[in-house]
């Protein structure tokens, strides 16, 4: 095989083909600071790998390492130190159309979640490091496919959101170590949501509007908020977050507000929250993110832009307006403009040729908190198409790369390969500090930031995988000069 070319084969979840990517990269220049953390051997017939797991116990920050051959797993266990303490492996087959879609620690086991028929069915495999067995077991468990609106990995266990249609209820499905999973039923039924003209929506018309969202695979998607996510993934108007032991369902379908949903899962209770838009002259486009407790909305037409602070009371906390002859004086970056078929973003001048482009597109926005301090990003994307030949691709994986988060649910961070998505953007970056002022100094690279430049500088072949554990993010990859497996720290 040509070793500057390498195919890494992955099965994602909820897909019904296995996508083929192209990954062309070196190890030779680091830019960025970064520390190696351990490297190992693993089996050679790398060929053979179909898919990597990482995940986090965020009990001791142990980190563990699947890797799934076509008739084997071998688990790798790691201390805080990240040096390799265990590992067992046994023979087991993943069928065709099964996927690892979640897990759970329980003990000292940890539980696996694997489904097929497209989650027609659940599997968990259970694996015991201090027997040294697995174990598969089928649960006595059936999902509707349809029903099903999102799932993530949270609290050390794997949920699993579901619509009753009939009843105007969600139903959350907590996978762990046990004989069925956890059930907790939420009533919706006393909630209004009305459109823009104040008409009654039914819940499976603000859950299944596929012209929002067309290319994510469950209506809405899930976010974790130690993650810097790009606005090919906050571009949705469904976006579901976990924080203090409570489900928050952001909710962009109407113009005039915000709605928030929350959901608190020890009493099965649902508070709703109708947050009003900050309006601008005529009409205009809006999207939020949640962050903290906060609400971040971002407001724009091809005149003005209001960016805001909120909090569930609907209080305006912060507050920035400019129109299209004023400077957006709280931005840390500049205005850029991004092609997915070209290699350089284009710098955008001022302000009126910024909402010129901004008002073409989808509005996005994003928050990731670096330290004590907020990162937003704001801006707008254009609908993704589909480049020829490829298959659906699933909010877990974009563009060709697998990131799974600390919790081991997946996530999904852009990656620039042309054999992806299509798509056109235009955003800028914003600091502000706990206080919620604005910060003037440069906005400073992430973990994730120095994880992509050491990736784009590579020049050797390798299969990576990476996650965040703790306050720093890994990376994962073959080396071919020393023909191991070789993790390195990036901190944000």
């Amino acid at each position: 095989m040509n070793k500057d070319k390498v195919t890494l084969i992955l099965k994602f979840p909820f897909m019904k083909t296995i996508l083929t990517f192209l990954f062309v990269f070196g190890i030779s220049c680091v830019t960025f600071s970064q520390k190696v953390l351990n490297s190992f051997s693993i089996q050679q017939n790398k060929d053979s790998i179909v898919s990597i797991y990482p995940f986090v116990d965020e009990r001791n920050h142990e980190s563990y390492m699947l890797l799934h051959y076509p008739n084997e797993i071998v688990t790798y266990k790691f201390s805080v130190g990240f040096r390799k303490t265990d590992s067992i492996s046994a023979k087991i087959e993943l069928k065709k159309e099964e996927y690892i879609v979640g897990h759970s620690f329980e003990e000292e086991e940890i539980t696996l979640f694997t489904t097929k028929d497209n989650f027609q069915s659940i599997i968990r495999i259970v694996v015991d490091f201090e027997n040294k067995i697995f174990r598969k077991d089928p649960f006595d468990f059936k999902i509707n496919n349809e029903n099903i609106i999102t799932c993530f990995n949270a609290e050390q266990s794997f949920h699993v959101l579901t619509f009753e249609e009939t009843k105007n209820e969600i139903v959350s499905f907590t996978f762990k170590n046990l004989d069925a999973p956890e059930t907790r039923k939420f009533d919706l039924s006393k909630i209004q949501f009305t459109d823009n003209d104040n008409k009654s929506l039914s819940l499976k018309a603000v859950f299944f509007n596929k012209k929002d969202d067309d290319l994510s695979p469950f209506p809405i998607m899930s976010f974790e908020n130690n993650y810097p996510f790009t606005l090919m993934d906050s571009y949705v108007k469904r976006k579901l977050f976990f924080h203090d032991d409570k489900y928050y369902l952001l909710l962009n379908y109407n113009s005039n507000f915000t709605h928030v949903l929350e959901f608190d899962s020890k009493s099965a209770s649902v508070t709703d929250y109708k947050i009003p838009v900050s309006p601008l002259n005529g009409s205009y486009k809006n999207n939020s993110y949640f962050m903290d407790g906060l609400i971040f909305e971002q407001v724009s037409n091809s005149n003005e832009f209001a960016f805001s602070i909120k909090n569930l009371k609907g209080e305006i906390l912060k507050e920035h307006k400019v129109n299209l002859k004023e400077s957006i004086n709280f931005k840390n970056s500049e205005f850029r403009y991004e092609n997915s078929e070209t290699d350089q973003p284009v710098k955008i001048k001022n302000t009126k040729s910024f909402l010129k482009r901004l008002h073409k597109t989808n509005p996005a926005i994003s928050v990731y908190k670096n330290h004590s301090n907020y990162l937003v990003t704001m801006g707008g994307i254009s609908s993704k198409e589909k480049s020829p030949g490829w298959g659906l691709l699933a909010d877990l994986a974009i563009n060709g790369i697998l990131i799974l988060n600390g919790e081991g649910g997946y996530e999904s961070y852009f990656y620039n390969n042309k054999n992806g998505y299509k798509y056109k953007s235009v955003s800028f970056d914003a600091l502000f500090d706990q206080n919620l002022n604005p910060i003037t100094r440069a906005v400073q690279a992430t973990g994730m930031d120095k994880l992509m430049n050491f990736i784009d500088n590579n020049k050797e072949s390798s299969t990576i995988v990476f996650f965040k554990r703790g306050s720093h993010f890994v990376l994962g990859y073959k080396d071919w000069k020393t023909n191991e497996f070789v993790f390195r720290k990036f901190e944000d």
